[in-house]
Parts: structure tokens; sequence; C-alpha cells
């Protein structure tokens, strides 16, 4: 069965992927979803999700306990990343494709948030098994993504993510064979 879950919420660094992570932890398959941020920080995101029907009450108190847990995602493999950096005057469009998978675009939001960028808008779709994912994205002060900052997204998308609280900072670490490598 297809259903609606609708986000509104305070924008915040990590915002989709907390989001992403309940669905996942719900056992709910992200078929659709468009995200939008405004500029005084409100986020809407709504998600059309296959699986059993949602808890509303469940999602809500697993939404806010969320913002308090550490980001972990798997290592994903048979992706392709497009970043162009021409395609709008404002943001770095990234264009995802990869096998549809469960936990798909968590995975995808928690190295976003692991490479400190920022989700403007985005559009995901799934067609014959295959997720199509565009994203407007921009940096934390509102720029562009470097080629830097691209190629920590792709390092943290082929190693996944976990992440640690150290002096009120928040740490991510991309796994390669096993080993976590601290980023900054």
């Amino acid at each position: 069965n297809d259903w609606s879950v609708d986000v509104a919420a305070r924008d915040r660094h990590g915002l989709l992927a907390d989001l992403t992570g309940v669905l996942a932890a719900h056992g709910l398959s992200v078929i659709e979803a468009v995200v939008a941020t405004w500029p005084d920080d409100i986020a809407l995101e709504a998600f059309r999700v296959r699986g059993a029907r949602p808890d509303p009450d469940a999602l809500a108190r697993d939404i806010k306990a969320s913002f308090a847990q550490p980001l972990r995602s798997t290592p994903l493999s048979g992706v392709g990343v497009e970043f162009d950096n021409g395609a709008s005057p404002w943001y770095t469009v990234c264009e995802i494709e990869a096998p549809d998978q469960p936990g798909l675009l968590h995975t995808v939001a928690a190295a976003f948030t692991a490479a400190e960028v920022e989700v403007v808008a985005a559009t995901i779709s799934d067609h014959e098994g295959t997720a199509h994912d565009r994203f407007e994205l921009i940096d934390k002060t509102g720029r562009k993504l470097t080629d830097e900052q691209q190629l920590l997204v792709q390092e943290f998308l082929a190693g996944g993510v976990v992440s640690s609280r150290r002096w009120f900072r928040q740490h991510y670490a991309v796994r390669t064979d096993g080993v976590p490598q601290l980023q900054s």
C-alpha cells in the first residue's frame, strides 16, 4: 500500500536524514518525495511511501527522538552521481541514479549531512526499480559546492556515515574497509 507522509518543521541541518531514517526504521520505502525550504527556516517534506499503514503518533514521536540520535548509514554501491554547478545560478544540482532499495534516500541524505551540505529542494522518483533523484544543494554558507565538497559527498555515499558528538560538536566518519576515518 502507498501512503502520504507530510512533515512541516523548522529547518535544521540533517532534517532530511533524520526523517528518512525514521521512515526506513518504520519499514516504509520512499517512492516519491518533494522537499522545499524557505528563507524563514521552514521546511516541508512530502513523501509517498510504501509499506504497512504508518502510525502518525509513532512517526511524530520517533521523528522528535531522532534529532538527538547519532547519524548512521550504510555504504552504497552501484550509484551514479553527477554534480552540475552550471544548471542553476544559485545551487549545485546533484542527480543520483541507483538501484532502488530500502533506506536509499536516508543513505543519500546522511551523506549530504555528513559533508555539511544543505538540501534546498529535492525531487525523488522511482522508475522500474531505479531511483532517479535530483537535489538542489548549497554549502553551509549558502554557496554552490566546491569540487572538494562534491568529492566528500561521494566518499560518504561509498563508505557510509557514522557520527559521534565531541565537545558539543557533531563529528562524522567515513567507513573505508571497516576503518572509520574522522572528518571534521
